[in-house]
């Protein structure tokens, strides 16, 4: 299905899901998130919002598989990195956190 020329973007769904994110609108944020990754399955950045909202809620699990198809989809992510760390640390995994850190 061809997206209509003036419909919102998976980029733009990104960037609505991140200031959701940071106002701390977190449902709503993960909808855009959604759409976003729907819009375009290869979006890291969808995904990456997906983990961190995930990591947010506790569910580690779920956001390292998350952030490990961001990886796969653009492995020279820095994001992608912080994110893995993040998760290692809540994991008590010290010495993984820091590799994804350095």
């Amino acid at each position: 299905t061809e997206r209509p020329p003036n419909a919102p973007s998976a980029a733009y769904h990104v960037l609505l899901g991140d200031i959701q994110s940071a106002l701390q609108q977190f449902s709503e944020a993960a909808g855009s998130y959604s759409e976003a990754a729907r819009l375009d399955s290869k979006s890291s950045d969808a995904l990456l919002g997906l983990a961190r909202l995930a990591l947010h809620d506790g569910r580690t699990d779920e956001a390292l598989k998350l952030a490990e198809q961001a990886t796969a989809l653009n492995d020279g992510n820095v994001e992608t990195l912080v994110v893995l760390g993040n998760i290692a640390l809540v994991r008590s995994r010290y010495a993984e956190s820091a590799q994804h850190f350095e």
